[in-house]
């Protein structure tokens, strides 16, 4: 019987395929278009160039007028509250060079010892939402979700108020605050005009930064640090772009692309920051802008409740220097025909398994190539410093939720009300 709905479900997806007027195979990752989101960028190699057309070229982040106008926001509208606190003074640069070298040790260990894991809080989401009974809207129980931190569900929102919190703890003093992110902005300068931010703009991402003042010449700054993006160090970004200044880095470099962030003051409330990725030759780049005017509020109640939408799911672990191993899915594959990639090292070099959804779903039976897959899946757990047991449950779990055929659908649908540009 089980064998029977995953035929007639891949038929119904021929069909739609074939109604458009076009064929397209299940693609494989690295051929597929660039989610641009942090998401997706999450796992270094994975996600290729996107096509130079695509950009944001209407009003940043609120819902297309067909639904917007029909029904209430989605995302409560972000917020910020003015930093009162003082820049943490430092006599000369070599003592805030010292600082950064701290600094960088504290980052090191949060991004090591914990994972970066947006399956699981999808997972949280869905038992939630389960728990409402059948006939519950969607939309109406997404509006009224209440998002949290869950130790087995951190996204860069998770991961930041954590480092924020063990910062505070160690150098007093110090006051760290969270600085929301919106990713690919065709026209910085227009973006930096409104101050705050125009509340219809998409927060997609979180980071942590903490301004610093150099007394001997007066000098201003800000440092800033991506544990959602695996930074394994804080960033200076210093006002007169002098030393330590990190303007331009190397992020990863890999056998499957070089990706290079730099980052810019724009004024005293903007930071841009752009990426450029060559892969197989081809060359992108686009611009993130960071709004560090302001102490950001909304982290919780509009970042995270973003990212449960994104159709890109991950679970990674990093050794300080980016991903050493981790799960990732997409819930949008073409006809609906799902795989997790399973990547971690193995014999010294790194090992690639791509495992259907099926083999992991509670209703499937044991055979031998379900043991195979519970095999593969508990080498990767080793590596990426979870059980096997606890690996097995979250892909069991996310297998599962993909059945409910209801709830993806309109889980993604939410995604392209929220962000039309994010398809």
């Amino acid at each position: 019987l089980r064998v029977l709905l995953h035929f007639l479900s891949w038929l119904v997806g021929l069909a739609c395929i074939f109604r458009r007027g076009s064929f397209v195979s299940v693609p494989k990752d690295d051929k597929g278009p660039l989610h641009h989101h942090e998401a997706a960028q999450t796992v270094n190699d994975e996600q290729p160039l996107k096509d130079n057309g695509h950009v944001k070229t209407l009003p940043q982040g609120a819902e297309t007028p067909a639904t917007g106008a029909a029904a209430p926001r989605l995302l409560a509208q972000p917020r910020w509250k003015p930093i009162r606190a003082a820049p943490l003074s430092f006599r000369t640069t070599a003592e805030l060079t010292t600082f950064l070298g701290q600094l960088e040790g504290i980052v090191r260990a949060e991004l090591t010892s914990r994972r970066y894991n947006t399956l699981g809080n999808l997972l949280h989401f869905y038992a939630a939402y389960r728990r409402t009974g059948p006939g519950t809207d969607l939309a109406d129980f997404y509006r009224a979700y209440e998002a949290r931190v869950v130790e087995d569900g951190l996204s860069c929102v998770g991961l930041s108020l954590h480092l924020a919190r063990k910062i505070r703890q160690v150098f007093t003093g110090a006051s760290p605050f969270l600085v929301s992110c919106e990713e690919w902005i065709p026209d910085v300068e227009a973006y930096c005009r409104s101050d705050p931010p125009d509340a219809s703009s998409v927060k997609e991402h979180v980071l942590v930064a903490l301004r610093v003042l150099v007394r001997d010449g007066a000098r201003g700054g800000l440092i800033l640090m991506d544990p959602g993006y695996h930074v394994g160090f804080p960033v200076a970004v210093m006002d007169d772009g002098r030393p330590p200044h990190r303007g331009h880095f190397v992020q990863s470099n890999t056998a499957k692309s070089v990706k290079e962030y730099s980052y810019e003051a724009m004024g005293s409330r903007y930071v841009r920051w752009r990426v450029r990725e060559t892969r197989a030759g081809r060359i992108k780049q686009w611009d993130n802008v960071l709004y560090v005017g302001g102490a950001f509020q909304s982290a919780l109640a509009y970042s995270e409740k973003r990212n449960l939408l994104y159709d890109f799911r991950t679970l990674v672990a990093r050794d300080g220097a980016g991903p050493s191993a981790g799960v990732y899915c997409k819930l949008n594959e073409v006809n609906r025909n799902p795989v997790f990639t399973l990547f971690y090292a193995k014999g010294g070099s790194r090992t690639e398994v791509k495992l259907p959804f099926y083999l992991f779903a509670s209703a499937t039976k044991r055979s031998p190539e379900v043991e195979a897959a519970t095999k593969v899946s508990a080498e990767c757990a080793a590596e990426v410093g979870v059980s096997a047991g606890e690996l097995l449950k979250t892909l069991r779990g996310v297998a599962d939720l993909y059945e409910d055929v209801d709830f993806v659908n309109d889980l993604l649908d939410l995604n392209r009300r929220v962000d039309p540009f994010d398809v």
